[in-house]
């Protein structure tokens, strides 16, 4: 957008269809996922006098599939008195689907087919996260193509697992304790939160003990808060590189998993995962050990999806822009 649309009256800032008490302040909104580029669902909000978190019923009447916006002319006018947003003519398409007026927050499914959308061709998979929350709800999101779940407690996926179809990949995304590993060492797909060299060895032993072999994520400690567990980057390249982790047969480990601080701060945020991201590249190594694989890196949430997938992320884990609040 020219300068002189920056400073209208009549600016507009476009929302993904996601619970609208989720959506952001505008400025995180605006410099974050507004510059990410293609949403195919969204809702076109006027900045003048209108609470983004809770839009004038004529303001979401109307959603349509939005060109990318390094194609799209700036929008100079504003909200049509029919209740719908005046694009460009030949950059507005029909409307996808008409929003009920009693709506407050999109179906589950509708969120699915949005990540799965936005994220073609980019690289990176959805998980979804499913802590408290019901069977019920994960059947829904399995039903519109979700079937990467991550849990952050041993007893919810334990309780969820035969529940769900056997198509489900089941990640721990959660603080592990080395004594709960045995209970989903059959049927878990990915730990995620490998925060320790005993506890690989834990899972390495009830791998075996299982006959699979089980693939890992070392988690890395990049956020300021002291309560995020993981390696400093010296622990985990020492391991990654040391003859202990070499002989652990029943582990593979594919890669990296980070949660950046929670904050406001997006440069903060998006130079925490960009560090990751680099760390990642220097751990491609020629001539790793037999069971290491640098091709994962589990990176960004439901506040900062859309920066991690910039910096390089191949999983985001979102809960809470799919489901609502927790249960």
């Amino acid at each position: 957008m020219d300068s002189n649309h920056r400073s209208s009256r009549n600016r507009f800032t476009v929302c993904p269809i996601w619970p609208l008490w989720y959506a952001p302040k505008p400025d995180i909104f605006q410099n974050g996922l507004q510059n990410y580029g293609l949403f195919p669902y969204c809702q076109i909000f006027a900045e003048k006098n209108v609470n983004m978190a809770v839009p004038p019923k004529s303001v979401r009447k109307a959603a349509w599939e939005i060109v990318p916006l390094g194609n799209r002319k700036p929008v100079t006018s504003g909200i049509c008195t029919d209740g719908s947003a005046s694009l460009p003519e030949a950059e507005r398409k029909p409307a996808m689907r008409e929003i009920p007026k009693s709506e407050t927050m999109p179906s589950i499914q509708e969120q699915v087919l949005y990540f799965e959308q936005m994220l073609r061709d980019t690289g990176c998979r959805l998980v979804a996260v499913t802590k408290t929350q019901p069977a019920a709800m994960l059947q829904e999101a399995y039903d519109a193509g979700c079937k990467r779940f991550g849990e952050n407690r041993v007893q919810e996926m334990v309780e969820k697992q035969p529940l769900l179809p056997a198509g489900a990949e089941w990640h721990l995304i959660g603080h592990l304790q080395t004594n709960k590993v045995k209970y989903i060492a059959p049927f878990v797909y990915m730990i995620q939160s490998v925060d320790s060299f005993k506890l690989l060895e834990e899972i390495d032993g009830q791998a075996a003990k299982n006959r699979r072999v089980i693939d890992c994520l070392l988690q890395i400690h990049i956020a300021e808060e002291e309560t995020k567990f993981g390696f400093s980057y010296a622990e985990a390249a020492d391991l990654l590189q040391s003859q202990a982790v070499a002989k652990l047969a029943n582990i593979r480990i594919c890669g990296l998993m980070g949660i950046a601080t929670f904050t406001e701060n997006r440069e903060q945020i998006r130079n925490e995962l960009r560090g990751l991201k680099a760390f990642f590249e220097q751990m491609k190594r020629p001539n790793p050990p037999v069971n290491v694989e640098m091709r994962e890196l589990s990176m960004g949430m439901s506040g900062d999806y859309a920066i991690a997938i910039e910096e390089g992320s191949t999983m985001i884990r979102v809960g809470s822009a799919i489901f609502g609040s927790r249960q």
